[in-house]
């Protein structure tokens, strides 16, 4: 209460700025001000940005998100494209609460569009799989619980599955990369045949290449099941062998089931850019990983020199001046790199850009994912 005396005395002079109710507005957000920011808005002296209501939904702070309904926020507004609509941010953190006020209170003209889509997240279902560092998960147990119950209830109020898919693709996609097996088949459920394997993102992958490229070994009977879908090329050509085998350590089991699983000829695909398994296996650092790799093509005579005299189209680069120029120094010794080869050096010592192909890395060496 000291707090609105202070502030009230400034505001009837008529001296005062937009911008410095703004501020004060802003303030009395952040703090939790409630009487502060409802007179303001209660007068008519400032209306709600979308900034100050996304504000308080990423601050978990149902009392001023009802508050800023009330007094005529628009759920659906952006605040930028990045950010997206503030119900994905209330989905994210797994607040039932926040959801609902979103939907369901101030002016009717404005209540969120469950269904809107567009930034980080993209779609409710997709924010409701990939919550936010510190979500609100009573009164559940765990994460898990609270995503399953949520995920139900957007679908209780309407959220489209069939119209979901974005450039990051479906629901699936996301689910894939981290979420725990037995969420994923509840999802699968619900979704009951409107959710497909054989998706596609704007890159051309399917789930199956988030399997592999997240290392999801527990996943791989539902989402590759088969040599077609396995060796289905994204639109730089890549297969899920390429992601898997840039993937680190953490690939070195996901590697041994699908060599066990299709022979060590499916080393032999290479992408659009001709690289092959090699070329892959040198952006990432793990020794066992090359070893491992470098083992079994050992198996079959022939098939390692083929491999190693094999010249990527970018660059014209073998996997020795991959591994060079991703500063894996210690695979060199173990690479036979061909008489007068590439190893594109200029004049200064310096490596020429990567930028141009590096792209498809996958993101774990160069750029992220």
């Amino acid at each position: 209460m000291l707090l609105l005396l202070k502030v009230m005395k400034p505001i009837n002079d008529a001296s005062i700025t937009t911008t410095k109710m703004r501020r004060i507005l802003k303030l009395a957000l952040e703090r939790s001000y409630l009487k502060v920011a409802d007179y303001l808005l209660r007068r008519n002296l400032i209306q709600v940005s979308p900034e100050e209501l996304l504000s308080v939904v990423r601050g978990n702070k149902s009392e001023l998100v009802s508050l800023l309904l009330q007094h005529g926020a628009d759920a659906n507004a952006v605040a930028d494209p990045l950010s997206g609509p503030p119900i994905h941010h209330a989905v994210a953190l797994l607040n039932r609460r926040l959801v609902e006020l979103l939907l369901d209170e101030g002016n009717p003209k404005s209540k969120a569009n469950i269904n809107q889509t567009g930034g980080y997240y993209w779609s409710v279902l997709h924010a409701c799989l990939a919550p936010c560092p510190e979500p609100c998960f009573e009164p559940f147990s765990n994460i898990e619980e609270a995503q399953r119950d949520m995920f139900d209830f957007l679908l209780e109020r309407g959220a489209s599955i069939a119209d979901s898919a974005g450039p990051w693709g479906t629901v699936l996609h996301k689910t894939v990369c981290t979420a725990p097996r037995p969420l994923i088949e509840h999802i699968l459920a619900k979704a009951d045949g409107k959710l497909s394997f054989k998706s596609e993102d704007e890159e051309g992958r399917l789930p199956g290449h988030f399997v592999a490229s997240f290392n999801r070994v527990e996943l791989i009977d539902l989402f590759l099941p088969d040599d077609e879908t396995f060796l289905r090329r994204d639109k730089q050509g890549r297969t899920p062998i390429h992601i898997t085998a840039a993937g680190g350590l953490g690939a070195l089991h996901m590697l041994r089931i699908i060599l066990d699983k299709f022979g060590v000829d499916i080393l032999l695909k290479t992408d659009d850019d001709g690289r092959n398994i090699f070329h892959w296996v040198c952006r990432q650092n793990d020794r066992r990983v090359f070893e491992m790799v470098l083992e079994r093509v050992s198996e079959k005579p022939g098939l390692k020199q083929k491999l190693f005299t094999t010249r990527e189209r970018c660059n014209g680069w073998y996997a020795w001046d991959i591994a060079k120029r991703h500063s894996n120094e210690r695979f060199l010794p173990l690479l036979e790199r061909p008489a007068g080869g590439n190893m594109i050096v200029a004049a200064s010592g310096d490596w020429p850009s990567l930028y141009s192909d590096c792209d498809s890395c996958f993101g774990v060496s160069c750029v992220p994912f």
